[in-house]
């Protein structure tokens, strides 16, 4: 299991850096130069040019991608155009809110998509599991945007039971949580149905059915655990997406997390803010896609035996 992990983690290394030097270069084909984002319209172009002489923004972007990576590795992201501050000093107090939004969003969605997704399968074909499949792809076909402009007319404008925006304690989460954690819901009980669909008539089932062994145990122990490989597949893209993704969910809400910063850097051209959350959110992509790949080797010993096989 460790070289499993360690191989993982080695794979992480040129990945970001390839990550690094892609938004680097699409930062730098940004209309505005640094200068003239930190000094305003007002300033001369003099002055505008001695300040990205400064910042060496006319070194050839290779080099500056260099000096950026040297740099990171000091632990030095630089410093934002906009406040004058080190980055992450700016990023770090707003990711707690982010996380635990996609963390409630994704459990949320698990859950319900995992036991609607046995229900659906075990009552295939009946009136439960077409009312589920029709539901299923209502949720799936709307907007996360849409879906929580509708609950704000309905739960916050018309029935006044739920506040609107904000973030000040747990019913200000309410909403903006179930905006992400339905459509996310439909499509891991889809998956759940499928792949449950697929285990249910193989040999192991037909055996723990004959032993007499009794049907939660069967539906958990034996058909859930073997069609959770797909299953966790996308509940883990789906929780590293909404890390990165629930920039219009927090901003219906007013929520100040991640997705207020990247929203606000894109508007202000504040190449570093938004330079230092992508790679944040792309080393966060990469360790939820490593824990899966951990859970996969959990679920089945043979995917850490191939692995480290083919690593000989």
């Amino acid at each position: 299991m460790i070289r499993y992990i360690a191989k993982r983690l080695l794979i992480m290394i040129p990945t970001m850096l390839a990550i690094i030097f892609i938004i680097f270069f699409i930062i730098h084909l940004m209309p505005n130069t640094p200068g003239r984002v930190i000094l305003g319209i007002s300033a001369s172009e003099e002055q505008v040019i001695e300040k990205n002489k400064e910042l060496g923004y006319y070194d050839p972007v290779p080099v500056q991608y260099v000096h950026y990576i040297i740099n990171a590795l000091k632990g030095d992201f630089g410093v934002s155009y906009q406040f004058g501050r080190p980055v992450f000093d700016i990023l770090l107090p707003k990711f707690p809110i982010t996380f635990r939004l996609a963390f409630l969003a994704i459990l949320t969605s698990s859950i319900l998509g995992i036991l609607l997704g046995i229900l659906s399968a075990e009552k295939k074909y009946s009136a439960a599991d077409v009312a589920m499949t029709v539901l299923a792809l209502f949720f799936a076909s709307v907007p996360t945007f849409f879906l929580g402009i509708i609950m704000m007319l309905f739960f916050a404008l018309r029935l006044g039971i739920l506040p609107s925006s904000g973030s000040g304690n747990w019913t200000h989460m309410v909403m903006p949580v179930l905006s992400l954690a339905l459509p996310s819901a439909a499509f891991i009980s889809r998956i759940t149905r499928s792949t449950m669909l697929d285990t249910i008539p193989e040999d192991y089932v037909m055996t723990a059915r004959a032993k007499g062994c009794s049907p939660i145990r069967i539906i958990f122990a034996h058909e859930l655990r073997n069609a959770m490989m797909p299953v966790v597949t996308e509940v883990g893209m789906n929780f590293a997406g909404l890390l990165g993704g629930s920039v219009i969910v927090e901003n219906v809400f007013g929520l100040p997390g991640f997705g207020n910063i990247i929203l606000n850097a894109i508007n202000t051209k504040d190449g570093p803010v938004l330079m230092a959350a992508v790679v944040f959110l792309s080393f966060m992509f990469m360790i939820v896609m490593l824990v899966v790949d951990i859970t996969y080797a959990l679920l089945d010993p043979r995917v850490t035996a191939r692995t480290v096989g083919g690593a000989k």
